[in-house]
C-alpha cells in the first residue's frame, strides 16, 4: 500500500472512514429493529423498543412516538425516550408541529422547537 501523498488524501480517507462508520451504525439500527419485529411483540412493547433504539441511535435527549386516531382527530403519545411525563397525552391533531405533519403528510425536522411558530 502506498503512502498518502498529500493532506487532502489523508482528509479524504478520514471522511470515507467516518462515512463507513455512520453507515455501519445505520445498518446496526436496521438489524436491531428487524429483531424487534421478528419477536412480534404487542404494539405498545414494539413502539417502546423502537423509540428506545432510535433515541439512542440519533442521540436525542427526548423522543416521542404519537399515533393518529382519525375518528377523534387526535394524536396520542404511545412511547417515549427520556420523556415519560407526556406518555398517554392526547392532543388535537390540528395543533403543533406534529399536527402540521399529520395534516400535510410531511416529515418535519425542527432543530429548536420553541422557535417554530407551529410549536
Amino acid at each position: 500500500m502506498s503512502e498518502p501523498n498529500s493532506n487532502s488524501e489523508i482528509n479524504q480517507r478520514e471522511k470515507d472512514h467516518l462515512a463507513l462508520e455512520l453507515k455501519k451504525k445505520d445498518f446496526d439500527l436496521i438489524f436491531q429493529l428487524s429483531n424487534v419485529l421478528r419477536g412480534q411483540p404487542e404494539p405498545t412493547v414494539f413502539y417502546q423498543k423502537v423509540v428506545d433504539l432510535i433515541g439512542a441511535h440519533i442521540g436525542c435527549c427526548r423522543v416521542s412516538l404519537l399515533i393518529f386516531d382519525p375518528q377523534l382527530d387526535e394524536l396520542e403519545v404511545v412511547a417515549t425516550y427520556n420523556f415519560r411525563e407526556v406518555m398517554g397525552l392526547r392532543i388535537p391533531a390540528s395543533q403543533g408541529i406534529t399536527g402540521y405533519a399529520v395534516h400535510h403528510g410531511e416529515l418535519v425536522n425542527v432543530g429548536e422547537v420553541t422557535t417554530d411558530p407551529r410549536y
